[in-house]
């Protein structure tokens, strides 16, 4: 999914400051706005049949009551569209933010009855992955030395995705603590998400492999996985423009969920004291006795 032709800018003119960034998909597809509040930054996407999209996101933090509205309001006029126009709006569901999760499903949920316009739920584990597989090919850049740290990716790196690699999000729970979820470089997830802790655990990887781990649960991480060699991505917060480009995946290839029943994903506070096995520590035989 290259995203070409990009933008960016701020706007100053609404009662709090909003970055924009703009582009066009390399593929048509029908209009979808797209929600996510499941972090410490509030974002909002909305794309054109076209394929051409716009992004606004809250330049400040813990802010999504407020945010939300304005940044809805700022991507629909920016393309000079209306609810009404949207095939489906899509909203990360979950883990994360208690609060921020019953804001986005709430303002979605808003605008589904007013409308008529059904709801796609978005994993935000899934929506972390993506963004992490998009920055591989930058990371790789700036280890090699061939690029700055700071340098944006190119469209090259946005479409790397070598099959022997693994990509872990995660999302900061509590102390040692992380939600976590294996995915391949389909984005297609290798189980459920399940809770994480750290350093009682460290998924066995097959031989060979590059996994790749970001997220905001990332940096507790980072001295227990240097020790895999695995590397740690840039991608640090979920954006409503990977929510974005997921929902335009979905569409029409699954059934819209009834949006009175929609809950977030909360992923309920960890209850016991011994880590959950991987899917992949399962498949290869390296889990836990008994597995």
């Amino acid at each position: 999914m290259a995203l070409p032709n990009t933008s960016s800018s701020r706007i100053t003119r609404r009662p709090m400051p909003i970055a924009t960034q703009t582009g066009r998909f390399d593929t048509e597809a029908t209009a979808l706005l797209a929600l996510e509040s499941s972090g410490a930054t509030c974002s909002v996407a909305a794309c054109l049949p076209s394929g051409q999209w716009l992004l606004a996101t809250d330049s400040g933090q813990n802010n999504h009551a407020a945010a939300l509205t304005l940044l809805v309001q700022e991507v629909l006029e920016g393309l000079s569209l209306k609810v009404a126009d949207l095939g489906a709006i899509a909203v990360s569901i979950g883990p994360g933010s208690y609060t921020g999760l019953r804001i986005g499903l709430s303002a979605a949920k808003g605008l589904s009855l007013g409308a008529g316009i059904p709801i796609l739920p978005i994993p935000s584990l899934r929506v972390i992955a993506l963004g992490i597989r998009k920055g591989t090919g930058m990371v790789e850049a700036v280890h090699r030395g061939e690029r700055e740290p700071s340098a944006p990716p190119s469209s090259s790196a946005a479409t790397h995705t070598p099959k022997n690699e693994f990509y872990l999000p995660l999302i900061d729970a509590r102390r040692l603590e992380c939600y976590a979820q294996l995915y391949n470089t389909d984005i297609a997830p290798l189980g459920e998400p399940f809770p994480l802790i750290l350093p009682e655990w460290i998924p066995s990887i097959p031989a060979g492999a590059n996994v790749y781990y970001g997220g905001s649960g990332a940096a507790k991480a980072e001295s227990y996985f240097a020790q895999q060699g695995w590397v740690k991505s840039p991608y640090t917060e979920a954006s409503a423009l990977e929510v974005l480009q997921l929902a335009r995946t979905d569409y029409g290839r699954i059934s819209f969920p009834d949006p009175a029943y929609l809950e977030p994903l909360y992923l309920k506070e960890f209850q016991a004291s011994q880590p959950k096995p991987s899917v992949l520590d399962t498949l290869v035989g390296h889990g836990p006795a008994g597995l």
